[in-house]
């Protein structure tokens, strides 16, 4: 998990939470997009439908994870890795929307527990620049080999605890800290099932389903967010403003408007 050091807790009003997968990378996930740059794809695929379905534990996915990648004749390395950041299914609007977030001094959260932080860590970076990053610790790259004792399992962040964790101490000097969360799938169910408790006495919360997925026995992510966004080719920043309408929030600064959605490169489709 990215930390928070040396920022101030008070300089944003909003906290946005976005998760990795199938939410930012429409229709896929990271672990996908890095495994069919490796040729293991249908392999990871299979095992991630089976964590989907409850049937493996979080912790033993990443660490069959990690196994599968060690073993592959294309190794993960930094050109591989951002060979797959390059090229994938970006929302259309994510870099604009995160232009908008730092420009207004707020924080913006990725997560993705199963996802490597080798992979989220780079979201730090521009063109998305945000704040706090939550992946399962893995080793650095190039993976170490799995016999290295020297090199502790992976092991999955709770999401829901993360988020707690992050809006505590970022609401720690400014109760009236908003949070914004936003959700494509059953794996953001908890989230958004637990968002109206985690806001201080004064906060607000508010929840989006992008392109929610068919109601299950269990749930039906449309009823449980308080704001839904259907589109053939969703874009972020439609979902981000009806957040912020939402929270009673400013579309835009002046400053904000002037920000042009770039014309393609990563994030912005």
């Amino acid at each position: 998990m990215s930390t928070l050091a040396g920022r101030d807790p008070c300089r944003g009003s909003v906290l946005h939470v976005f998760p990795l997968d199938t939410t930012l990378l429409l229709g896929s996930t990271a672990n996908q997009e890095i495994s069919h740059a490796l040729g293991c794809g249908p392999l990871v695929a299979d095992l991630e439908r089976r964590l989907a379905r409850g049937e493996i534990a979080a912790d033993w996915f990443v660490r069959t994870l990690l196994w599968v990648w060690q073993q592959v004749t294309t190794p993960l390395t930094e050109d591989v890795l951002e060979e797959v950041l390059a090229h994938a299914p970006w929302i259309p609007g994510l870099a604009r929307v995160c232009a908008d977030i730092h420009h207004r001094g707020e924080y913006a959260m990725v997560i993705a527990p199963a996802t490597p932080d080798v992979f989220t860590e780079r979201l730090r970076r521009p063109p998305w620049q945000v704040d706090i990053a939550i992946g399962a610790p893995f080793p650095p790259i190039p993976l170490a080999s799995d016999d290295d004792a020297s090199v502790p399992a992976p092991a999955c962040e709770d999401v829901v605890g993360a988020v707690k964790r992050t809006y505590r101490h970022l609401a720690a000097n400014a109760p009236e800290l908003q949070v914004a969360a936003y959700a494509s799938s059953a794996r953001d169910v908890p989230l958004v099932r637990s968002l109206p408790g985690i806001p201080d006495r004064y906060g607000r919360s508010v929840s989006v389903a992008i392109n929610a997925e068919e109601p299950r026995d269990d749930y039906d992510l449309r009823q449980l967010a308080d704001v839904t966004y259907d589109a053939e080719t969703p874009d972020l920043w439609t979902a981000y403003v009806r957040a912020r309408r939402r929270l009673h929030q400013p579309e835009l600064t002046a400053a904000a408007g002037a920000l042009a959605a770039p014309a393609g490169g990563e994030g912005d489709g």
